[in-house]
């Protein structure tokens, strides 16, 4: 239940992380990013890579009259320097006014890609139950751990290599995500 609000788990994303990844920010630079859903593609987009920008071109559908538009966006990307060396790129925010850096942008109903809260998107976990999320949160521990999914079995054990100061917060958060959602 989303109360009128759109997830950002429901909107086609760029993420500038993923791009660095996959070394596809160098001046010059032409590719297609695509969006995949149940094996199906949902989603299309050329971007052109220059020094400090990105150029978007896409189409999407109108809402109001139901026909389909070319879009074509400038994003400016920056960078930060990073303590060990290197450097982090970060989209900004192309609404005016706003301008953050951001390191995902969503495209939602306005058929632009801004940041999360120009475009009003929430989480889709600020929607769950508190008890829920205290399951997901210990089943989450869980696996970090070797263990299996289940809240009824046994904790796991400290695997091998991992801080016993690490265990012991992973531990103590486990306990209190548990008792959230009274499985301890």
């Amino acid at each position: 239940m989303t109360f009128g609000r759109n997830t950002c788990e429901s909107c086609l994303s760029l993420d500038i992380r993923v791009m660095r990844r996959q070394n596809n920010l160098w001046p010059g630079n032409s590719f297609i990013q695509s969006w995949v859903l149940n094996g199906d593609e949902v989603g299309r987009i050329n971007v052109r890579t220059e020094q400090n920008r990105l150029f978007l071109s896409y189409r999407c559908q109108d809402m109001a009259t139901e026909t389909f538009r070319d879009v074509h966006q400038t994003v400016h990307v920056t960078r930060t320097s990073c303590p060990f060396g290197g450097y982090r790129p970060w989209f900004v925010c192309p609404v005016i006014g706003c301008a953050k850096r951001v390191a995902i942008l969503y495209l939602s109903g306005s058929g632009v890609f801004a940041c999360r809260s120009c475009q009003k998107l929430a989480y889709a976990t600020q929607f769950e139950r508190l008890g829920y999320r205290g399951i997901e949160r210990a089943r989450r521990i869980r696996m970090k751990l070797g263990g299996g999914p289940n809240l009824f079995d046994r904790f796991p054990d400290r695997p091998k290599g991992m801080h016993r100061r690490t265990y012991l917060r992973l531990e103590a958060a486990y306990k209190v995500a548990a008792r959230r959602c009274g499985a301890l």
